[in-house]
């Protein structure tokens, strides 16, 4: 189920503030529960949430394991807790949420020009084209029986030639387009009545863990 990623991002940064602020416990957890049901409904899949757990349980078993060496058992535990908790939710929260779809909203609305957003989708697209062209150097390169450590950092430096050439094609591409802040969308990238009915639920149950935390503490 695609919803609107301001909807997603807003609700996702609120179980992050409040693990931030308090730490592991029992209402952090219902937030995480609650952060993680918002994950499956929004098509996660319960295969890749258990692997992305078992990530990030692995992850913060090393954060344990330092912190029992030269801490408290009780710190290693807190620690060990609290970077579960803020991990999952935040490196699940990038995989619900629709960057791309994020900054044409963002552009649409006059919230970030153009100009400044579409050289942040040629940053991330060079990613990909930079792992293709890894991958096309280490064929090359294993056809000619170069392997190891030491050819590894001899592709840097054709990385980077590869990473400059493609930001120049991308810029002079927008600059052939015509790029300009005056840019007009055809698509509407609002957010639909559906999208604020769906927020308005997960803020709710949320809410009420808030409230049933200050319930308990007056």
């Amino acid at each position: 189920m695609k919803k609107h990623p301001l909807i997603l991002l807003f609700l996702s940064l609120i179980p992050i503030f409040a693990i931030l602020v308090w730490g592991p416990n029992l209402t952090t957890l219902f937030l995480f529960l609650i952060h993680s049901l918002l994950c499956l409904v929004c098509g996660l899949g319960f295969k890749r949430y258990l692997k992305l757990f078992l990530l990030v349980a692995l992850f913060s078993l090393s954060l344990f394991v330092l912190n029992y060496l030269y801490s408290t058992l009780n710190m290693a535990f807190y620690n060990f807790y609290r970077a579960i908790l803020l991990t999952f939710v935040s490196v699940s929260a990038s995989f619900i949420v629709d960057f791309e779809w994020l900054l044409l909203f963002m552009m649409s609305k006059k919230i970030l020009s153009p100009t400044k957003g579409y050289p942040i989708f040629a940053a991330i697209n060079a990613i990909e084209h930079l792992k293709e062209e890894k991958k096309r150097l280490d064929h090359l390169a294993k056809m000619r029986g170069l392997t190891g450590l030491r050819h590894q950092f001899r592709l840097i430096l054709p990385l980077l030639v590869f990473a400059v050439r493609h930001s120049q094609r991308s810029a002079t591409a927008m600059i052939a387009r015509g790029l300009s802040d005056d840019k007009i969308f055809y698509y509407d990238y609002s957010i639909k009545v559906a999208d604020w009915y769906f927020g308005a639920f997960f803020l709710g149950l949320q809410l009420g863990v808030f409230f049933w935390h200050f319930s308990t503490i007056f």
